[in-house]
C-alpha cells in the first residue's frame, strides 16, 4: 500500500478505472481516509490504518481460499486419474466393457 510521509502536501497523480476499457487521470490531495467499495452498492469511509487492516485480512482470507481450492483441484485430479485407471482396467481384451447384470436378471 502506498504511504506518504505525514508532511506531504502535494497531491498524488493517479489513474483510475472508469470501466473495463476506459481510464482517467486524477490528482488526489493528501487525506486521512479512504473509501472502500464493499459491494451491493455499498461504499464506506475508513481511516487509512483501519482500511489497511481490513484489506490485509481480506487478502489473507482470499489467499487461504485459493490454497483450499488448489488442494481440492489436486484431489479431484487424483480421483479422475484413479477412476480412469479403474475404468481401463475393467476393459476386456477387445476393448469392450463387462456387462453389468442386475440381481433381478440373475435368477
Amino acid at each position: 500500500m502506498l504511504r506518504l510521509p505525514q508532511d506531504a502536501s502535494d497531491p498524488i497523480e493517479t489513474t483510475f478505472e472508469l470501466n473495463e476499457t476506459l481510464y482517467a487521470k486524477a490528482e488526489v490531495p493528501p487525506t486521512d481516509e479512504v473509501y472502500i467499495w464493499l459491494g451491493a452498492n455499498v461504499m464506506l469511509s475508513y481511516p487509512i490504518d483501519e482500511a489497511e487492516t481490513l484489506l490485509d485480512s481480506k487478502y489473507k482470507a482470499a489467499k487461504q481460499s485459493m490454497t483450499n481450492c488448489e488442494e481440492d483441484l489436486d484431489f479431484l485430479r487424483e480421483q479422475i486419474t484413479v477412476s480412469r485407471d479403474q475404468y481401463h482396467s475393467t476393459e476386456g481384451e477387445d476393448g469392450s466393457l463387462p456387462t453389468v447384470r442386475s440381481r433381478a436378471t440373475n435368477r
